[in-house]
């Protein structure tokens, strides 16, 4: 059997085990396990809830609804109590709006002056800005510059490139033509391929014809001048005059570069003279 009492505080429900989870429908509820009941606060709302859930059942109902708890009416002293409160709020209140209005006014040069600040600072970033847009103007100026002085050094190279291609084809074709004169002499040949053409070339031509003048004289004295030998070799017949002039220009020629500084503008044209001079000259050495 439903067994509700009643308590000065609670209602206590007794229920069957097996319904205790129509008893957990009525909150709040708390379990009683020594006295195994559910207990509820005794309010009219758990009255209610209690009946609705449980009275077409086979209950033993042993509470009452309770009365509704008049609500007290303030006294006299409470009345004024409250009135000084609010009175002493509002003067509160005006304290603190006073204080306000106060402070603002007090505050209102910093304020001003903080303002004026942001303005002067808004101004230095503007000016910035239009700074740094300025440079970037001058790095993209620069970049292009940059770029077009790429393109004209990749020009200037192409240029050397081909001045050097065309300075090496002008040398191969002097080189042979000269190597031909000799009727491609092997002695000769050498010297023209071991040296580019310039002073060295030159004084390797001189050395090699001094060298051939005194194997064709079998000549062991090293102290003689080229001069005497182009000259015995001449008197001797071994040597044409046409020959012996070749032998002398060659010699006087390469005096006057190394020795006498000759004019730079005409260095290179006696360079090629005394190649020349030398693949006429070589065919009269014995091979």
């Amino acid at each position: 059997m439903i067994v509700i009492k009643e308590t000065d505080t609670n209602y206590l429900l007794s229920i069957p085990i097996t319904q205790k989870e129509r008893a957990k429908k009525i909150v709040p509820r708390t379990w009683d396990p020594n006295r195994s009941v559910w207990v509820h606060p005794k309010t009219k709302k758990i009255y209610e809830d209690l009946i609705a859930e449980f009275g077409e059942d086979d209950i033993q109902i042993m509470v009452q609804q309770p009365k509704a708890t008049p609500i007290p009416q303030k006294s006299i002293p409470q009345q004024a109590e409250n009135e000084q409160l609010k009175k002493d709020l509002q003067e509160i209140k005006q304290t603190i709006q006073q204080m306000a209005t106060s402070v603002h006014s007090k505050e209102e040069p910093k304020v001003q002056e903080l303002v004026d600040q942001i303005d002067v600072l808004n101004t230095q970033i503007v000016i910035m800005t239009q700074q740094m847009e300025n440079k970037e103007a001058e790095i993209v100026e620069l970049k292009k510059q940059n770029i077009e002085s790429q393109e004209q050094a990749t020009r200037l190279r192409q240029l050397l490139e081909n001045q050097k291609t065309q300075t090496q084809d002008i040398e191969i074709f002097i080189k042979e033509r000269a190597k031909e004169a000799t009727s491609n002499d092997p002695k000769f040949c050498k010297i023209i391929d071991q040296n580019k053409i310039g002073l060295d070339l030159l004084l390797d031509i001189n050395n090699k014809m001094s060298t051939e003048l005194k194997q064709m004289l079998n000549c062991k004295d090293n102290e003689v001048s080229l001069s005497d030998l182009i000259n015995q070799a001449s008197d001797a017949d071994y040597l044409s005059s046409e020959a012996r002039d070749y032998a002398h220009t060659i010699r006087k020629e390469r005096n006057k570069i190394v020795h006498d500084n000759a004019y730079p503008k005409t260095r290179d044209a006696r360079i090629l003279m005394c190649i020349f001079a030398a693949a006429l000259l070589w065919p009269n050495f014995p091979e």
